[in-house]
């Protein structure tokens, strides 16, 4: 006579077998909590798995961190800085029609890859007589520019990667015009970056200093007979943004004796004369932005010999604190 397997006993067969199952692995199971089902039962057969490198798994799920060179801190008084705010650059003086070029490098100090998504150059609208514009922007590294579908990416910085740097090299140009007393512009990156999705670099182009300028820089004088005389003009300008003050002058590498002297207002300096301490314009000699004044180099020989002299002239030209040089020849 057969038995009856009661429900409670088979109850405890089937616990058992589903315990053995889960620990030996051969059904599916569980992993730090989280339900693990068999890849080859949700694998179709012609489905190809491609496994990423551990490093660029670790890349691809890394931060990326922007940095911008150089990398001075914001400063009071250029507007309100916008958050975060990069750096504030003051790219100084200029002289009418100069152009400078301040460098600006990006890189990337994070692990996982940089995108730059734009790279804006923002400025007022160019004022009338700004032909060609005050601000512009050059790229020096061999890429293009990000656009709306195109970002350009930029690797961890010392780990460049076929056909992706690990920096960016740009040079913001201001080229100042006649007239206009100063600019301000703001390059703006946006990118995926933690620390800055939008980086701002400031910059302020004035040209509130006084400025020296001297036409001609050398003065030739010629053939000269003993007991005659001639007389050059040099033009004093100020290119500046404040009252030029010409301080004094010292002559250095004279050779001919006492044949130069400088006329300035009317009074008469022998450059011989100034050629350790020089001489200092007790009656300083002012200029307004953007005005003209003269002085006067007279060359009088004692003899045929060849003369010459080197002039430097001394003003509040924060950029010519070692002189303005003026060279002077005579019976050359």
């Amino acid at each position: 006579m057969m038995k009856r397997t009661t429900p409670l006993l088979l109850a405890a067969v089937l616990l058992a077998a589903v315990v053995w199952t889960a620990c030996n692995g051969d059904g599916p199971g569980t992993s730090d909590g989280k339900t693990v089902a068999d890849p080859d039962l949700l694998r179709s057969p012609t489905e190809t798995v491609v496994v990423a490198d551990a490093a660029e798994s670790e890349v691809g799920l890394s931060p990326a961190l922007i940095e911008l060179l150089p990398d001075d801190l914001c400063t009071e008084g250029h507007g309100t800085p916008r958050d975060p705010c990069i750096g504030n650059i003051s790219a100084g003086w200029w002289a009418l029609g100069e152009t400078q070029e301040i460098a600006i490098t990006v890189r990337n100090q994070g692990q996982g890859l940089l995108q730059l998504e734009s790279i804006a150059l923002l400025y007022d609208p160019p004022i009338a007589g700004e032909d060609p514009p005050g601000f512009s922007l050059k790229v020096t590294s061999d890429v293009t520019l990000p656009s709306p579908n195109q970002p350009l990416p930029l690797a961890p910085f010392g780990k460049p990667s076929p056909g992706i740097l690990d920096e960016l090299e740009l040079q913001v140009v201001y080229i100042r015009h006649p007239g206009i007393e100063g600019r301000q512009a703001e390059l703006v990156f946006v990118s995926n970056a933690v620390n800055a999705p939008t980086a701002t670099v400031y910059f302020t182009a004035c040209c509130s200093l006084a400025a020296l300028d001297v036409e001609p820089a050398t003065v030739d004088f010629g053939a000269v007979a003993p007991g005659d005389s001639a007389e050059e003009v040099l033009t004093i300008s100020n290119i500046g943004g404040k009252d030029l003050a010409l301080k004094g002058f010292k002559t250095t590498s004279l050779v001919g004796g006492s044949c130069f002297s400088l006329n300035v207002k009317g009074k008469e300096f022998d450059l011989a004369d100034a050629q350790d301490a020089g001489h200092s314009l007790s009656d300083a000699f002012w200029v307004s932005p953007g005005e003209q004044d003269v002085v006067t180099v007279r060359f009088e020989p004692e003899d045929e010999k060849p003369a010459s002299a080197t002039v430097l002239l001394y003003s509040n030209d924060l950029h010519r604190i070692d002189g303005f040089a003026i060279d002077v020849l005579g019976n050359q």
